[in-house]
């Protein structure tokens, strides 16, 4: 630690799993609070969100794709020897982070934003029967899934790595 040094940042990991549904949008818009007063006095930051669901919806699909034929190929970590510790499948999906240009940040923290509002108590219940409001409806790739957290830590360790390698 030095005198008038900037020596930290923030990676921000938000657990993107089912049980958290009924409090991701006080979530969500914390976390943007936190982006936000990072942002304004230049502490460089990252979110990320972790899930078991994420993986097989980013891949590209074709006619003979089977999910249960491929599933092991789709594991982070083989079966081959024995005495391995085997973890749960992960995914890290990151959000925003403090090198993207202006109009790629404001693009992130709008869309974070209307997926905050997907959650939002108020809305959510009532949003299919009100026609005089547009709601984003979150892509079903962004679902919430399991709570793979000993994954999403042994993962994450690499993410914060190259994070405080670079800040």
């Amino acid at each position: 630690i030095e005198p008038g040094a900037k020596n930290h940042g923030m990676v921000m990991i938000v657990d993107w799993s089912g049980s958290m549904g009924d409090k991701m949008y006080d979530t969500l818009v914390q976390t943007m609070n936190l982006v936000m007063f990072c942002k304004a006095v230049n502490i460089p930051f990252a979110v990320y969100a972790f899930s078991d669901t994420n993986r097989r919806n980013f891949q590209v699909s074709n006619d003979d794709y089977s999910y249960a034929r491929h599933s092991y190929e789709l594991m982070p970590y083989q079966y081959d020897k024995d005495g391995l510790i085997v973890l749960e499948d992960v995914s890290l999906l990151e959000f925003v982070n403090s090198d993207m240009k202006n109009v790629k940040y404001q693009e992130a923290m709008a869309n974070l934003y209307q997926i905050a509002l997907e959650y939002r108590h108020d809305t959510r219940a009532s949003r299919y029967m009100s026609y005089d409001e547009v709601y984003f409806n979150t892509p079903s790739c962004m679902r919430l899934g399991g709570t793979p957290l000993d994954s999403a830590i042994y993962q994450s360790v690499n993410v914060v790595n190259k994070f405080k390698a670079k800040h």
